[in-house]
């Protein structure tokens, strides 16, 4: 949202886009959508174009996926705050899309009746959406940028300019990856936007689960498994017998502030695995200062009776090197907690955070349709492991067996971009706000 808001904002105030010079946003999800409200509302003639037949689709499809705003700022004051924009911030300018915590589903409902309301009061003249449209060329003019359209079966009308002041593609960064390799036979784990019955692991019968990344995909899953709660900020409620002290959350943010500023200097994974160690080993120490102190030092046994509670047989973390990889705070350091109870002999052998280990493949026994998570959920799985860290990975020296596989490998960014090859190179690290200022 703040993303696709600001982009506008900026390109009004240079004059890029206005009157006779449109805007052309590409993806109608809610970064898109932001950017085209923010656009309309500024008078900029705007064309939203989307592939799919509505708005909103990947949360549209997700009744179980639970968005609570505000609870990855963590640990700054307003991350219980349950509202986007959090409850008395003054904005320099308001968001078009805020929103209060639902799950995915119904918050795509509830923004589509926005973006609905929005169309009627703009008007085709400022704001156009087609859907089932996607783009299919561009040309770079001396002040504009002309693009050209490809209109797919159900296309509900065509765009009313091909040639814009500015295109702003909301499409995503690339493919999320559920398989350990791009073949058809190969396991497909359930999405991220996909649903899913990891909190409950109804109608199973004390299964084993393995949930492989170490990236916010998976570390959230992890929690939800572990916890079965809904949210991280749930779960946190319930872990602490009393508010961290300010001294906690103090190590903690100065900890992100050093990875965040050294991340915008790093160049090479070997950068980037540096810092990410270092901040990993940051959260271990301040969690394990903070169990050495009354009352938190009964959290260790807070998260034993959580998890002796739950009706799995064994729950497996694996993730790649001795560190996460970039993640919000507030899954981090849950995870943390669990990793820092374990080392204390809690659950041993029923959960495990396994590093340095990568999954090389997800064999379904006895499945002979393509495998797919929802197909073969509950069924014997064959996990294939292998040492895997940030510099490199090795043959596969074992295998272990569970019921239920989540593959949380990251974001495929070498798909094919909706608007082809991007002037300037690869994404740019970026340290969004938190909310709008000028």
């Amino acid at each position: 949202m703040l993303r696709g808001h600001t982009t506008v904002e900026r390109l009004v105030e240079l004059d890029v886009v206005h009157g006779k010079a449109p805007l052309l946003v590409v993806g109608a999800g809610v970064a898109g959508v932001t950017a085209a409200i923010t656009a309309a509302l500024s008078r900029v003639p705007t064309v939203l174009v989307e592939a799919e037949p509505e708005a909103f689709t990947l949360q549209a499809r997700c009744d179980t996926r639970y968005m609570l705003p505000g609870q990855y700022d963590w640990p700054l004051p307003h991350w219980k705050s349950g509202s986007f924009p959090p409850v008395g911030i003054k904005l320099a300018s308001p968001l078009p899309l805020p929103y209060s915590s639902a799950f995915a589903s119904r918050l795509a409902m509830h923004w589509r009746g926005v973006l609905q309301v929005a169309e009627e009061n703009a008007g085709e003249e400022l704001l156009q959406i087609c859907y089932g449209v996607k783009p299919a060329g561009l040309e770079i003019l001396k002040d504009s940028v002309r693009c050209s359209f490809d209109l797919m079966p159900g296309a509900t009308k065509k765009p009313r300019f091909d040639e814009f002041g500015a295109i702003i593609s909301a499409s995503g960064f690339g493919t999320e990856r559920v398989r350990t390799h791009n073949s058809r036979d190969a396991f497909a784990s359930v999405h991220f936007w996909q649903n899913d019955r990891l909190e409950s692991l109804s109608g199973l019968s004390a299964p084993s689960v393995v949930i492989a990344g170490s990236g916010d995909g998976a570390l959230q899953d992890f929690i939800r498994v572990a916890s079965g709660m809904r949210s991280a900020l749930e779960l946190m409620t319930y872990c602490m017998p009393a508010e961290p002290p300010g001294s906690f959350r103090e190590r903690i943010q100065a900890a992100e502030d050093q990875a965040v500023r050294a991340a915008s200097w790093a160049s090479t994974s070997e950068h980037d695995h540096a810092i990410q160690l270092r901040l990993h080993e940051s959260y271990m120490e301040a969690i394990q200062d903070l169990f050495s102190k009354p009352p938190f030092n009964s959290v260790p046994e807070r998260i034993n009776q959580l998890l002796k509670g739950r009706p799995f047989s064994k729950l497996t973390l694996v993730h790649p090197c001795r560190h996460f990889s970039q993640s919000y705070a507030l899954n981090r350091v849950l995870v943390c907690m669990v990793q820092e109870a374990l080392s204390r002999g809690i659950q041993r052998g029923r959960v495990e955070v396994l590093g340095e280990t990568g999954v090389a493949e997800v064999q379904c026994v006895g499945c002979k349709a393509p495998p797919e998570a929802n197909l073969c959920f509950g069924r014997r799985h064959r996990v294939q492991l292998n040492p895997r860290t940030c510099s490199g990975t090795k043959a596969v020296d074992r295998t272990i067996e569970a019921e239920v596989v989540v593959l949380r490998l990251g974001i495929d960014r070498g798909a094919k971009a909706t608007l082809g090859e991007r002037p300037g190179g690869g994404l740019r690290r970026q340290l969004l706000p938190y909310f709008p200022t000028r």
